[in-house]
């Protein structure tokens, strides 16, 4: 009864009517009831949202992986292609700068284009021809074909055609065309000559090419290495070029495989699409980071690589875990909120039991006691069983350090370790919840105890040697409370003042005084104290003078220590101090025996 008037600010003689206090008793919960469901749910949404930046992360380093293996294949591929070339100049020179229709057959056929050199439409050989010689080159040709023609018709002094092209039966048209007739050819065969390297041409189709797709060609100039020439300008030297056809369709196909990928291909020669493998039908989530545009050189040219990932490479890294995280979280804060709400309820009828029996002084207090017994047990279990899902959410966070270390950005770590210490401090919480629920649960039988085996027992046990040094002011009696009271009391009074404490040595005083029904202790130690306008705050739950961020503690040190004193009908009080330190006298109950003999 008194606990309900003192909630409602009223005195016990200002008790309002049986009615009225009925209805102003209501199943509302605590601030720090909604602050542990808010951290809950915090904890759930951080570690979703952790969880789906690590799948983001390894979707875009796997675009970035597979996006630099299509490019990588396509400069691999390229560069076999010009070793090909390279083979077809070293022939002509080892032949001393002399070829036959017969003679590049046979190099074709050893050089295995159609095994060795997938994508490549064949290999053949350019000749340099000035108009003036043109009747004997003509008839010259002729002798073993007779059909043999230069085509079209231009206006360049010079003049460039494909004499011979292997395998024979895929690029007869080619065979004669000159590539002094179109600006494109012309551009790359005159790099080449100019340059003495391989060069491709701009983006052309292929006379052979019946789909009209877009192709290009593949330039490697040879040159008189003679040593009646070696002194000429390279110019003057220049007799013609080994070179290759290209579909780029089939240039990608020989480069890339006939397997899927898991990205999108584009390519382009400046503005003009050379190749493209449905590129952008299939929209992405907008994500920035799956879109590349990437400008290699190539051989003369600029070529642009598009690459988008496509919706199977996200899907092969799509998973639950995310929504598993998000949802255990907010089941969890359902647990926390039907629990806080059941309590608050088992609370209210525990005040309604009491106001209606109040005709009953002792049926009021035997159904008081009941249902503050039943609710401190629901509090123990619910607080142990909470515990569960936390450590959960620690290994999941430890599990996702571990496996994504070297993946996860400095700010995804920074963010997890914020996750592993807003979760420790919960599970502080809770652990001081659950040792708060204990007191007074199990009842245990008052024995002697000799307070400086108490004391040092705790300084062995919490590792405190060497750190801490506690005095004894006079030869100390034994006191009479149950040793697990005493050692709430005194465990969390070191602790306390450890955590506390600002200097690397604590120095702690305790004296005793023998009463008539109380035996007195009082401890003192030489931290920074603590304000005595604060003298009942501290003594509450979940109270520090500190931030929480500061100090590694739940805030339920003393409120602790003054339960555990209470339930052996002991005080714990703080005492008024000048200066530095902390003061607090603690009074044990005499057992009666000795009570009567004093």
């Amino acid at each position: 009864m008194l606990a309900g008037q003192q909630e409602n600010g009223l005195e016990p003689s200002e008790a309002p009517p049986l009615e009225l206090e009925s209805r102003s008793v209501r199943a509302t919960l605590h601030w720090f009831h909604w602050l542990v469901i808010a951290m809950s749910l915090l904890v759930a949404i951080g570690a979703a949202h952790l969880s789906q930046r690590h799948v983001d992360d390894r979707i875009v380093d796997d675009f970035q992986r597979q996006s630099n293996l299509v490019l990588d294949l396509v400069t691999e591929r390229m560069r076999k292609y010009e070793l090909g070339l390279w083979g077809g100049v070293s022939a002509i020179q080892a032949n001393g700068g002399n070829v036959t229709e017969a003679g590049w057959r046979v190099f074709s056929r050893y050089l295995s284009i159609e095994e060795q050199y997938p994508g490549i439409n064949g290999i053949g050989v350019i000749m340099q021809v000035d108009r003036e010689a043109l009747p004997d080159f003509l008839a010259q040709q002729r002798l073993t074909r007779p059909d043999f023609r230069i085509y079209p018709t231009h206006d360049h002094d010079e003049l460039l055609p494909i004499v011979y092209v292997e395998p024979l039966a895929a690029n007869q048209q080619a065979v004669g065309l000159d590539m002094a007739h179109e600006s494109n050819r012309y551009d790359g065969a005159s790099r080449a000559r100019r340059s003495g390297t391989a060069q491709i041409t701009g983006p052309i189709v292929l006379v052979q090419d019946s789909g009209k797709t877009p192709g290009f060609l593949f330039f490697l100039p040879y040159y008189d290495d003679s040593e009646a020439a070696a002194s000429l300008p390279r110019k003057a030297r220049f007799r013609g070029l080994v070179y290759a056809p290209f579909v780029v369709e089939n240039l990608m196909a020989g480069a890339l495989g006939q397997a899927q990928r898991l990205v999108s291909l584009r390519v382009r020669d400046q503005e003009q699409v050379l190749y493209d493998e449905a590129y952008g039908e299939r929209p992405i989530p907008g994500n920035s980071q799956l879109v590349r545009s990437v400008q290699l050189p190539m051989y003369g040219r600029t070529w642009t690589f598009d690459l988008t990932a496509t919706p199977e490479l996200i899907a092969g890294h799509q998973t639950a875990e995310p929504f598993i995280i998000l949802f255990g979280g907010i089941g969890i804060d359902l647990l926390l909120l039907t629990l806080f709400l059941l309590m608050a309820r088992s609370n209210r009828r525990a005040h309604e039991m009491a106001i209606s029996m109040n005709a009953e002084s002792r049926r009021r207090t035997l159904a008081l006691e009941r249902s503050n017994e039943e609710l401190e047990k629901f509090a123990y279990v619910a607080s142990h069983d909470l515990k569960a899902p936390l450590r959960a959410i620690d290994q999941l966070a430890d599990i996702v350090i571990e496996d994504a270390a070297d993946q996860l950005p400095a700010e995804s770590r920074a963010d997890l370790e914020l996750l592993k210490g807003r979760v420790g401090r919960m599970d502080r919480l809770l652990s001081g919840l659950l040792d708060y629920s204990r007191i007074g649960t199990v009842e245990t039988e008052a024995q002697e105890l000799d307070v400086t085996r108490v004391v040092r027992d705790i300084v062995d046990l919490q590792g405190l040697n060497g750190k801490i040094t506690v005095d004894f002011g006079r030869p100390m009696g034994p006191i009479h409370a149950p040793r697990a009271v005493a050692d709430v009391v005194f465990r969390n009074l070191i602790s306390n003042t450890v955590k506390h404490h600002d200097r690397d040595q604590v120095h702690i005083r305790i004296d005793y005084a023998l009463g008539t029904r109380f035996d007195t202790l009082t401890y003192t130690d030489d931290g920074p104290g603590i304000p005595y306008e604060f003298r009942h705050k501290v003594f509450e739950m979940f109270q520090t003078l500190r931030p929480r961020d500061e100090v590694e503690g739940s805030g339920m040190g003393l409120a602790l220590v003054r339960k555990a004193l209470a339930s052996v009908g002991g005080t714990i009080e703080l005492l008024e101090r000048d200066g530095r330190g902390a003061s607090f006298q603690i009074c044990w109950a005499r057992p009666v025996v000795q009570q009567q003999a004093a």
